[in-house]
């Protein structure tokens, strides 16, 4: 699974583009903050690249298409266990060698020393929360696009607005262990102190967050699949209109947000 998802990552041309686009996106900040003189901005460029690659994970499985069919017919005691946790892997390792390189350079660049304890705890918690942040939202508001062999533009690739504003506010709050650390660490001198905990924060959210995915998909795998080869509509059929938890309140919130896309261009 950790073999197939890092060759869907290259050769996948949107999610490509989603690596891509964050990486750049990280550099495009680190070059405004030297060249503006803002050394509170500049050593984190790869932290920003790392949460916008968190933001362009958030619908894997509405990027595979129907292949999940396959996934639904071979399911076992711990295929859905095994899927889950292999694609945070390979989300690991792709995101988080590429991002530490952007930082290096990054503060390298800048000559802020200072910064490298932050931005240690501040790459490790985001790592950690954006593997298992990305899966979650990537499982309870899947949205389908065009299945991949059919796919002629960019955009085909599905629509996941919602998984962006979500993953834009949840992830500072699911480090704020981390960033309160941080801030006290800080003022008392010794900022390594918070690696300690952006280390635990970070493994808690990947694994809590990567098992509420299993455990959601299990309870869901045909509705899953029903949303990506039927679209909302027929999806919608399978979700109570109201009521239910958080998670059920996020479907929904998914299905009347996010836009089917259907083929463009020739």
């Amino acid at each position: 699974m950790v073999g197939k998802e890092l060759r869907q990552w290259w050769r996948d041309p949107w999610r490509g583009l989603e690596l891509r686009a964050a990486l750049w996106t990280g550099l495009i900040i680190g070059v405004i903050g030297l060249i503006g003189q803002l050394p509170e901005v500049a050593p984190f460029a790869g932290v920003m690249a790392l949460l916008v690659i968190g933001m362009g994970g958030a619908n894997m499985y509405g990027h595979d298409g129907t292949a999940l069919w396959l996934t639904v017919v071979g399911q076992g005691r711990d295929t859905l266990r095994a899927d889950v946790r292999g694609r945070q892997i390979a989300f690991a390792l792709l995101a988080g060698p590429s991002t530490v390189v952007l930082s290096v350079l990054a503060v390298v660049a800048s000559g802020a020393g200072w910064a490298v304890p932050y931005v240690v705890s501040s790459l490790v918690v985001f790592l950690g929360v954006a593997a298992g942040l990305s899966i979650l939202l990537s499982v309870v508001a899947v949205t389908p696009g065009v299945d991949p062999h059919l796919r002629v533009d960019a955009n085909d690739a599905g629509d996941n607005q919602l998984q962006v504003w979500i993953t834009l506010f949840a992830m500072p709050v699911l480090s704020s262990p981390t960033i309160g650390a941080l801030v006290w660490a800080g003022v008392q001198g010794v900022p390594w102190l918070a690696v300690p905990v952006a280390l635990a924060n970070g493994s808690l959210a990947a694994w809590l967050l990567g098992r509420t995915a299993h455990l959601r998909l299990e309870k869901r795998l045909p509705e899953t699949f029903t949303r990506i080869r039927y679209g909302k509509d027929v999806a919608a059929q399978a979700v109570p209109r109201s009521g239910g938890g958080l998670l059920d309140q996020l479907e929904r919130g998914a299905l009347s947000t996010n836009v089917d896309t259907k083929p463009t261009g020739s």
